[in-house]
């Protein structure tokens, strides 16, 4: 066995980090192969780019998922079906907890939030922890310039101030959800496939200019298009969200006139009421087919 610098026993093996917010996914309410599927990925994902593979990436295939699933009952070893294995995988690519990819060799699953649950730093404890022996920034050629005595946040004020701006910009937990997928996605724009707490509170203070369904609107488009793997970074969805036009955008403004207000609200109310009578008169005369001396253009001017 290794030995460590302080004299203690390293553990062979290495680890992997469970986060107790897994006690309050869906999963705990399944059957236990789910759970034992999900913590043999975790071992499985290639903890750092491999060949092919990305770190939170591995290869794999239904019968190897049936062995490794598989256990004994006094002499027998039992496996779970084909069927049972697809039913269990399906559910964390609903959960938006995994993706794959069927290729030649087999399937590539992506265990998404990768580097999000499985970097310590991200832990709020273990910061709280290193604080104290985190290393003062020292003064480089890029700070030049900058006041003397400005505030640094601290690793935790940046994750707390993460936290309450995440809350502020989506209501529901599935906006949430698709936020941190998307999150993911611009990380593999990344050399090192993560973004620092900096980079992602600046995406956070970008996206709180505009509306709750614009942003959601815009991150689904991103998602759908795959704009991260051609890699298009956290600007582009930001002109996404930007050009969009959603019913909050286009519901009625008011000029700060009331005279103003009811003149534009009779004026649409007019041009609405024309347009009305236009089609009706279009549609008498398809219907009834009659000889009109007036081309359908001259209807319209009418």
């Amino acid at each position: 066995m290794a030995e460590s610098i302080s004299g203690g026993i390293l553990v062979e093996g290495g680890y992997i980090l469970i986060s107790r917010r897994l006690f309050k996914n869906e999963i705990m309410d399944k059957p236990h192969l789910y759970l034992k599927l999900w913590i043999w990925m975790l071992f499985k994902a290639n903890f750092k780019d491999h060949e092919k593979l990305q770190r939170g990436q591995l290869l794999t295939s239904i019968d190897e998922m049936r062995e490794a699933m598989s256990y004994l009952v006094g002499y027998r070893k039992m496996r779970p079906t084909r069927d049972e294995i697809r039913s269990a995988y399906e559910t964390f690519v609903k959960a938006s907890m995994i993706s794959t990819l069927k290729t030649t060799r087999g399937m590539i699953i992506t265990i998404l939030n990768y580097n999000k649950y499985q970097n310590i730093k991200n832990y709020e404890a273990h910061i709280e922890d290193l604080e104290g022996d985190l290393p003062k920034p020292t003064i480089t050629p890029h700070y030049k310039g900058k006041k003397e005595g400005k505030n640094v946040k601290t690793p935790t004020e940046i994750s707390n101030e993460i936290s309450v701006l995440t809350d502020k910009l989506f209501s529901t937990d599935q906006g949430k959800e698709l936020f941190s997928r998307t999150i993911a996605g611009i990380s593999l724009t990344r050399k090192t496939k993560k973004l620092s707490p900096s980079v992602l509170f600046k995406i956070l203070q970008d996206l709180s200019k505009y509306p709750e369904d614009r942003i959601i609107h815009g991150m689904k488009i991103y998602l759908q298009k795959g704009c991260s793997a051609q890699g298009k970074k956290e600007n582009y969805l930001v002109g996404i969200i930007r050009n969009q036009k959603t019913e909050s955008d286009q519901s009625e403004k008011s000029s700060g006139s009331f005279t103003l207000d009811e003149y534009y609200r009779r004026k649409q109310s007019d041009e609405s009421s024309t347009q009305k009578k236009v089609v009706q008169k279009s549609q008498d005369y398809d219907d009834h087919n009659e000889s009109f001396n007036e081309t359908p253009n001259e209807i319209l001017c009418n």
